[in-house]
């Protein structure tokens, strides 16, 4: 598509060269991620299910593919979370580019606990099949770094919690806003009668990066430290996206129609009886109808 070209040659320009440099730094796992993906292989055999957990603005790029030839013979939904970042304008068309691919896909926001309780009553008809036949069912969260695993995690399990009997303290999963924080396997449960299960594992990079544009891509989206990409490459990249697609243009704009409905006064005359709500709630629903994407996507084919 024209789109993924321009993005490619973007992210050529913005490393001036120095991209195989790059891409060889970041190549490679650590110690402890090289124990999480041996860790995962050896215990895959063991869950009834995968959550194929990648970020909904790169669904593609935040894939690993080492990961995919593990859990492949798994019962598997592909996750796609933090949507409130992504462009919501082509949710639909990656829905549909999952479906030609037999491949069931889910939009969340780990930080959205309405969405949170349909994620996890879906979950719970997802794994109604499997409950009846044994006593617990267990489920496994997979992906790359920084990916919002424990995040998700810890808002099923407190959720869930809600929903039967307090038998021990509450647990919460590590979080950051660094990739590799989570260093081991733990278990959660996030369902009761059946009894459901889902472990938090470490966030494993794939091997390797295929080209310039995905590694920039992982960086800006937090899966990658800045300072192996390089924070001048970065800025440049970003700022390339963001100047092809006009978005300064369109923050003007948001500028200007948040000092017009932000100006201390609320509107006579509202439309879809926005007259009756106080000026917190007005507030709250204009914001919600200005959400932007943060531009740093995969192209759909």
């Amino acid at each position: 598509m024209a789109m993924a070209g321009l993005a490619k040659r973007l992210g050529e320009k913005a490393f001036n060269g120095r991209g195989e440099a790059v891409l060889g730094a970041i190549n490679g796992f650590s110690g402890v991620q090289a124990a999480a993906f041996e860790a995962i292989r050896e215990r895959i055999d063991l869950v009834d299910m995968v959550l194929d957990i990648r970020d909904a603005r790169i669904p593609l790029s935040s894939a690993n593919a080492d990961l995919q030839d593990i859990i492949s013979r798994k019962k598997r939904l592909v996750l796609l979370n933090k949507m409130d970042l992504a462009d919501h304008s082509v949710m639909r068309n990656w829905t549909r580019h999952f479906e030609q691919r037999n491949e069931c896909c889910y939009f969340a926001n780990a930080h959205n606990k309405d969405g949170m309780k349909k994620l996890l009553h879906y979950l719970q008809a997802q794994l109604n099949g499997i409950s009846s036949t044994k006593p617990a069912v267990l489920v496994m969260t997979v992906g790359i770094p920084n990916i919002g695993k424990s995040a998700l995690i810890n808002c099923l399990h407190q959720i869930a919690r809600t929903r039967f009997p307090a038998l021990e303290k509450l647990k919460r999963a590590t979080i950051g806003p660094l990739p590799c924080v989570t260093e081991d396997i733990k278990g959660f449960k996030i369902g009761h009668h059946p009894s459901i299960f889902v472990l938090d594992t470490p966030g494993v990079p794939a091997r390797s990066i295929p080209d310039v544009e995905t590694g920039l891509k992982l960086a800006l989206t937090g899966a990658l430290e800045d300072s192996i990409v390089g924070e001048d490459c970065l800025v440049k990249y970003l700022l390339s996206i963001l100047n092809s697609c006009a978005a300064p243009l369109k923050w003007k704009n948001l500028d200007t129609e948040v000092s017009e409905e932000f100006s201390g006064t609320l509107p006579e005359d509202s439309k879809d009886g926005e007259s009756n709500l106080t000026k917190a709630e007005l507030k709250k629903r204009k914001k919600e109808r200005r959400r932007f994407s943060d531009h740093t996507q995969d192209c759909w084919n």
